[in-house]
């Protein structure tokens, strides 16, 4: 037989065993987790269409699509290519969720030559819409447009090595210009505990391989970065 003062000694046990429980849950509740631990939802978009020529430049097999943001157009997101002769380009790309919405537009890359990608006689900007698990696709019949960088008489892609071009977003060693030593920095950081910020070149939250890959890409891609001739006149064209 259980006498009263012992189930009351059971009750009150019981009772403030419970309080430090929910005390216990309500401190682990308010704990943040960083954001490298959350995973974001994937978000796929493909880009395809046509491009027409213009003042006689004329899209060719194999000439580069470059996807970028308008205020950061040394900087690619994604690129594709022109398939066909007709103009006919792909762009395949993928994001996260958290991407949706940003503004893009498309450069039309010809060996060191860049330039703007025009929808209605304008600058192509659209947004990033991006769905999973199966891609979006958006369609777009574009014209060559202003030229933005590069050289007339250079017809190869470039490796873009030389002694670092300017670009902030991967110039990470802050010496002012980004070059091999920018990537070598990206690339010391991955076995580091607490990276530093400025490691996470694509802006996902996470210093990882994408970084380092990214960098890379935007590395041998540099000659995109090369300011026009100041004697060049830039032209604006509009589709037919």
């Amino acid at each position: 037989m259980i006498s009263t003062p012992s189930i009351k000694s059971i009750q009150s046990v019981a009772r403030a065993f419970l309080q430090h429980a929910i005390m216990i849950a309500m401190v682990m509740g308010s704990v943040v987790l960083p954001a490298y631990a959350q995973q974001e939802v994937p978000s796929n978009l493909q880009i395809v269409g046509t491009i027409t020529a213009a003042n006689s430049i004329t899209p060719a097999v194999n000439d580069l699509v470059l996807v970028v943001q308008p205020t950061s157009l040394g900087r690619t997101e994604a690129q594709g290519t022109v398939l066909a002769g007709d103009g006919t380009f792909f762009v395949d790309m993928s994001k996260t969720q958290s991407y949706n919405g940003k503004t893009l537009t498309l450069l039309l890359k010809k060996g060191n030559v860049v330039y703007q990608l025009n929808n209605g006689g304008t600058p192509l900007s659209f947004p990033y819409s991006g769905t999973f698990p199966f891609p979006s696709r958006i369609n777009f019949t574009l014209a060559i447009g202003t030229r933005l960088s590069g050289s007339d008489s250079g017809s190869g892609s470039g490796s873009g090595s030389g002694s670092g071009t300017k670009n902030d977003a991967f110039d990470v060693n802050g010496d002012g210009v980004f070059n091999q030593a920018d990537v070598d920095a990206i690339k010391a950081s991955l076995g580091s505990a607490r990276p530093s910020a400025k490691m996470d070149v694509n802006g996902d939250g996470i210093v990882n391989t994408r970084d380092a890959i990214d960098a890379i890409r935007a590395l041998n891609e540099s000659s995109l970065l090369t300011p026009a001739p100041a004697s060049s006149t830039a032209t604006t064209t509009t589709t037919p």
